[in-house]
């Protein structure tokens, strides 16, 4: 009993299309919160030649006066847009299966009959191969797509732009979307890498009122890192800090008593602080920027922070043709878009000192 070429191919990808249906690329746990949030409101869009276009308005071009009858009226030209172009990147990762792997499980390989003559065994194996293999294919893809939207990009000019590079730690400097900060300081985001426990409140206090002052609405979701979080929740449970944790301790009166001494979540104005595992080595080493990340704080608007896939090409199935020179059959994941914003203003990126 045997399998031909062709219907592994079909099976496949049959079998890496359903298991991302039922176990989607954006199926993501608690670990990964970013890239959560960004999936969740992610906004396809049908493609463009080069760049994602956000319209962007600068000022109103006001030529409002008082005056009386005698006065020349003004009358102004309004000039009040700008764009942002955002430039869209291609995404891949790939599995490959052998033929020494397919017999290595039982299972043979044969392009001289029809096909279709493989053996209820064969089928549980070649299943069972492929279920560890699709799994890993997405936990690899979704691992490294996770990060690379929290880096700078700068390390190539193919890769995506991520958070750092839209909200980095300079906000007078560089460009986000073809648009200088130094030019342009209504394209800023508020930052402030110099928090001390002793003026923790306050100074995030300061962030979130830059955050609300011109967005529409406020930040939504906060991610910190785990250094971040500890020095925010001793901070809360001080003695003398607005907010400060108060404990209780239960004697049931049958031979001890009950003690829990841990926080249930941590908040801020209401919105949970969220812990990201993944900033704690800064992304197992992969960026090196001066600040750790598990010493930030980020306030995001997501209304303001999208990531934009291409229309058919949010993390659909590839099946490349096999070479003549090898017998090896391969598989893929493919995604094409880019992370965009259009008030950085909404957002504030916070570091303790």
């Amino acid at each position: 009993m045997s399998i031909t070429s062709s219907e592994l191919a079909v099976v496949g990808k049959a079998g890496l299309d359903f298991y991302l249906k039922n176990n989607p690329i954006d199926m993501v746990d608690m670990q990964r919160p970013l890239l959560k949030h960004l999936s969740a409101k992610k906004k396809p869009f049908a493609g463009a030649k080069e760049h994602i276009v956000e319209q962007i308005r600068k000022d109103y071009g006001s030529a409002g006066q008082w005056f009386d009858s005698g006065d020349t009226l003004q009358y102004a030209k309004r000039d009040t847009l700008e764009q942002s172009r955002f430039p869209w990147y291609e995404f891949h990762d790939g599995m490959m299966l052998n033929e020494a792997e397919l017999v290595a499980n039982g299972i043979k390989l044969d392009d001289s009959g029809n096909g279709g003559n493989i053996s209820g065994a064969e089928k549980i194996q070649l299943t069972n191969l492929l279920q560890e293999k699709m799994e890993a294919l997405k936990l690899g893809a979704q691992e490294r797509f996770s990060r690379d939207l929290h880096l700078s990009g700068t390390g190539s000019t193919k890769q995506i732009v991520g958070l750092d590079g839209l909200l980095p730690l300079d906000n007078a400097t560089g460009k986000a979307g073809g648009l200088d900060r130094a030019t342009y300081t209504w394209w800023r985001h508020y930052v402030d890498k110099a928090l001390v426990a002793a003026s923790l409140q306050e100074q995030m206090e300061k962030a979130w009122r830059a955050c609300i002052r011109r967005a529409q609405g406020m930040p939504n979701v906060i991610l910190a890192g785990a250094d971040f979080i500890d020095a925010y929740r001793k901070a809360a449970q001080s003695n003398g800090t607005i907010g400060a944790a108060s404990r209780q301790v239960t004697d049931s009166g049958k031979g001890g008593v009950s003690a829990d001494m841990s926080t249930s979540g941590l908040y801020w104005k209401g919105i949970p602080i969220e812990y990201c595992p993944e900033w704690d080595d800064n992304f197992a080493g992969a960026d090196t920027t001066l600040t750790s990340w598990s010493k930030r704080c980020y306030f995001l608007n997501m209304n303001h922070l999208s990531l934009r896939p291409i229309s058919g090409s949010d993390f659909v199935t590839r099946h490349p043709p096999r070479s003549k020179d090898n017998y090896n059959h391969y598989w893929a994941l493919l995604w094409r878009g880019a992370l965009t914003m259009n008030m950085p203003s909404a957002h504030a990126v916070l570091a303790l000192k």
